[in-house]
């Protein structure tokens, strides 16, 4: 698995980017800082993982989205608890603050350009040939974090947190795991 690192802090400023990370080109986890760093490459990307609805982790997705709706073939799926899709439904993607992609239909296939997948605690579901485990992080908002795994390796991602003893669980169970990102920006708030 090939991680690339977009952004790794809780703001912006000078060469400091928001949290986001591209697993394999693949699947990108939070949404912070996308479109400078990949350019065009962005448009490519069909699924990202939220780990909350904090600004820091999903600044990028109404850009994303309406920067690739007239190229895009393929739907942006996101995958989220309940919790952040329903943030991301109210306060951002309201036709209010930018336009509800949602229910806004590709011009190459129909489909609509934004979906949503409610993702639970524990439930492990898949992309392509990625097993996603979502987790509790200790965040001041119900927060996730996700252990990915393809081809025999895992790596850890949390969303904002401070001490929780379920990453280190996780690790330990798992001989697969290679590589752990933790993100600490904002950990006690």
């Amino acid at each position: 698995m090939r991680i690339h690192v977009l952004g790794a802090f809780g703001s912006k400023y000078k060469d400091k980017n928001m949290v986001s990370f591209l697993v394999d080109d693949k699947i990108l986890l939070d949404a912070g800082n996308v479109l400078t760093p990949l350019g065009d490459k962005a448009f490519d990307i069909e699924n990202i993982l939220l780990t909350h609805h904090h600004l820091d982790h999903i600044a990028e997705v109404p850009f994303l989205i309406s920067e690739s709706f007239p190229l895009r073939s393929k739907p942006l799926r996101i995958f989220a608890s309940l919790n952040t899709i329903r943030a991301m439904k109210r306060f951002i993607m309201n036709s209010k603050i930018w336009p509800d992609f949602s229910v806004l239909k590709l011009r190459k296939n129909g489909s609509f350009s934004l979906q949503y997948y409610e993702v639970k605690i524990g439930q492990i579901f898949k992309i392509d040939e990625y097993e996603i485990l979502p987790f509790k992080s200790n965040h001041i908002i119900p927060t996730l974090g996700f252990k990915i795994t393809s081809g025999g390796k895992s790596v850890i991602f949390s969303g904002d947190t401070y001490v929780q003893e379920n990453i280190w669980k996780l690790a330990n169970d798992d001989e697969q795991v290679k590589s752990i990102f933790i993100d600490v920006s904002y950990p006690a708030r």
